[in-house]
């Protein structure tokens, strides 16, 4: 499954809060995720580039825990592999990772997650990083095409199309603490 993503800084939080209902986006949940994430050591600093993989560990308030590997397609679009795992067998996993690869980073974020169709919207408030919506659709077809129903669904939420974030938020947070 083919997962892409867009960004947006948000400033107007209760008003895009509105906007969201009033497009008919159900809210799902409200959790708190803490994910760490994990580089093969030598490439810590290396951005998002086709071919390019991270791994997270996550700690998700609502859903538990899981282990995921990101493989790059292009910037904006990841091709994930994930499980989900139980405390024990999560610090198994995290010993290994700590053992073997860089842990590059920590993002503390509080989401809220609402859902219409294909589409889904999060609303994080990311430590350090700020407010941000990520509009994301999972496609297993064509990621152009993919992009061009998220670029529909801006204009409904009034969202400024040349504001788009491509990178994720390890990027962000790495361009920020002048890591890349």
């Amino acid at each position: 499954m083919k997962e892409i993503e867009l960004r947006f800084k948000v400033k107007e939080v209760n008003e895009l809060l509105k906007k969201v209902e009033n497009l008919g986006f159900a809210l799902l949940f409200e959790k708190r995720q803490i994910d760490e994430y994990f580089k093969i050591k030598g490439l810590e600093v290396e951005g998002d580039v086709r071919g390019s993989f991270i791994y997270r560990l996550r700690n998700d308030s609502v859903k538990g825990f899981s282990a995921v590997k990101k493989t790059t397609i292009e910037p904006g679009i990841w091709e994930e592999l994930e499980i989900n795992v139980d405390k024990k067998n999560l610090d198994f996993i995290q010993t290994l990772m700590r053992d073997s690869l860089s842990s590059i980073l920590t993002i503390d974020k509080n989401r809220s997650t609402f859902k219409k169709g294909a589409f889904t919207l999060n609303l994080d408030t990311i430590k350090n990083l700020g407010d941000f919506i990520e509009i994301e659709l999972l496609d297993e077809n064509d990621y152009y095409e993919g992009k061009e129903k998220i670029a529909e669904l801006i204009l409904e939420l009034g969202i400024d199309g040349s504001n788009i974030i491509e990178d994720g938020y390890v990027t962000l947070i790495k361009k920020k603490n002048g890591l890349l």
